[in-house]
């Protein structure tokens, strides 16, 4: 039985797990991916961005020195469009996550690779596939993406 998002959080502290004050669908988004981060580079040191970062929402830093710097986007699946906009540079991985009308996250894809970020970054929208409708495939860049939702249910799973 899965659990609910709001009886999961109760146990959370509320400005340290959330990467703004104002919850909505891009906070929740981008506190699964901590989570998600967190679970699997345990050892990482994960800090969210502010204001003043352009292009990345979640900077980690693993044992070795080396960095990534994480953009997140998210859309809601109650969303006629299904689209993102696209991202501006600044990162090096791009995590999509789609989240119900709950919040609770129905799948999570990840784009990696310079050559993959530099067709992603521009102006304009991004259609999101919608796994529940075959016809909607979504744009051809997420050809390119990898689906991490199994990891990342398994993740939230042990977290929450």
């Amino acid at each position: 039985m899965q659990k609910s998002i709001h009886d999961a959080l109760d146990k959370f502290e509320y400005p340290e797990f959330f990467s703004s004050t104002v919850i909505c669908c891009g906070t929740f988004a981008e506190f699964y991916c901590k989570l998600y981060l967190q679970y699997i580079y345990p050892s990482a040191k994960l800090v969210y961005g502010n204001g003043s970062q352009k292009g990345w929402d979640i900077h980690a830093t693993f044992l070795d020195g080396t960095t990534k710097r994480y953009q997140v986007k998210s859309l809601s699946t109650f969303a006629k469009t299904r689209t993102i906009a696209r991202p501006k540079s600044g990162f090096d991985v791009l995590l999509v996550v789609a989240l119900d009308a709950g919040f609770n996250a129905t799948v999570a894809y990840m784009f990696e690779g310079e050559s993959v970020i530099k067709l992603l970054v521009g102006s304009g929208r991004l259609t999101v596939p919608d796994r529940e409708v075959s016809t909607r495939k979504g744009a051809v860049i997420f050809r390119s993406a990898v689906d991490i939702s199994d990891k990342f249910f398994e993740a939230l799973s042990e977290v929450l």
